[in-house]
């Protein structure tokens, strides 16, 4: 590996990190329930820069064992399936990048089994966490209030929607991914027309307010339940679900909870720590000069996100990633 190389590869580590860190708290203003899936994106993005500009064995693997490294240490609350997402994207992408002159085909198949990974691990922990009686439970009170056939299933129809979604994201980010070779050389031709605006105040020290996106789920199906049980009780002649049922499923549903809570979430942590910990020694000097680039990486990434403010929505995160392109990778203004 070159110098340029290795300055490069440490940048975009920095900016992998940044990611996982940072980019929950940016994207609040969306107030849309796909975080997820746009930090899944934007990983895989870096992933597909790395395989594009840093072209050797092992190199999106070594990435990925350093970004769950400082994972582990800005964000130890992290839960298990965090650091599963991150280790299936790297060990897909190194994977998938092994033959360079499939570059567009690897971006496209990244992007989609990443992304749907992400949509069915969801699904799975909630159907653990909650049993398969929840997907019953919305059926029927989705049944109850718009006084349809009880036999529908509409947690298949919101399920699979969802799955959807990530499926339809995937292949657009995967055709993002798939231009990187050319959108760089184009942007090197225009990169004058990306200049930055400079951070107030307020973007230096943002206010973030902190999101439990898995825990308010479970508030809110905890509160149908509820609901399906009041409803019994009112109206125990029609019930939408047996007082029975309804209690058995919130006691079991809070029972696993508290048990994956308490007891299986740390012991993996703990492993999973242990293991990473062995590995925080062996890349001692990556790490220092990652530890070097973040306050810089940080602050390019808070300047990009301001100045893709003049647009909205998609439109703004493609240009955010453009700006992020020709100020951090081919004119290295970090």
């Amino acid at each position: 590996m070159t110098i340029s190389e290795r300055q490069i590869y440490y940048r975009l580590i920095a900016l992998w990190v940044i990611i996982e860190a940072m980019m929950g708290g940016l994207i609040h203003t969306f107030k849309l329930p796909i975080t997820g899936l746009i930090l899944g994106g934007s990983a895989i993005i870096v992933i597909a820069l790395i395989a594009h500009l840093v072209p050797h064995k092992g190199a999106i693997l070594r990435a990925t064992l350093i970004v769950a490294i400082f994972k582990m240490m800005m964000s130890p609350q992290a839960p298990p399936p965090a650091y599963i997402a991150v280790f299936f994207q790297g060990f897909l992408g190194e994977l998938l990048f092994i033959n360079k002159r499939f570059f567009r085909i690897a971006c496209m198949l990244l992007a989609i089994l990443t992304l749907l990974e992400s949509a069915v691990q969801r699904v799975f922990v909630l159907t653990i966490l909650m049993g398969e009686d929840l997907w019953k439970a919305i059926n029927i009170f989705i049944s109850g209030i718009t006084g349809q056939d009880p036999t529908t299933n509409y947690s298949l129809y919101i399920v699979t929607a969802y799955i959807l979604l990530h499926f339809i994201a995937g292949i657009l980010i995967g055709r993002f991914m798939g231009n990187i070779p050319q959108l760089l050389i184009t942007l090197e031709r225009d990169k004058s027309s990306f200049k930055l605006l400079p951070l107030t105040e307020a973007d230096r020290n943002p206010e973030y307010k902190k999101r439990k996106g898995r825990l308010n789920l479970i508030l809110v199906l905890w509160i149908i339940l509820i609901v399906l049980y009041t409803q019994s009780v009112l109206v125990p002649g029609d019930p939408w679900m047996s007082k029975q049922m309804a209690v058995q499923f919130l006691v079991r549903s809070i029972l696993i909870l508290i048990t994956w809570i308490y007891i299986l979430a740390p012991v993996l942590l703990y492993f999973l720590k242990k293991l990473l910990e062995k590995q925080k020694t062996i890349y001692k000097k990556d790490i220092e000069e990652i530890l070097l680039l973040l306050p810089s990486t940080k602050e390019l990434f808070r300047r990009c996100w301001r100045t893709s403010g003049v647009k909205n929505g998609l439109g703004r995160l493609r240009l955010f990633w453009r700006l992020l392109f020709v100020n951090g990778i081919i004119h290295n203004e970090s």
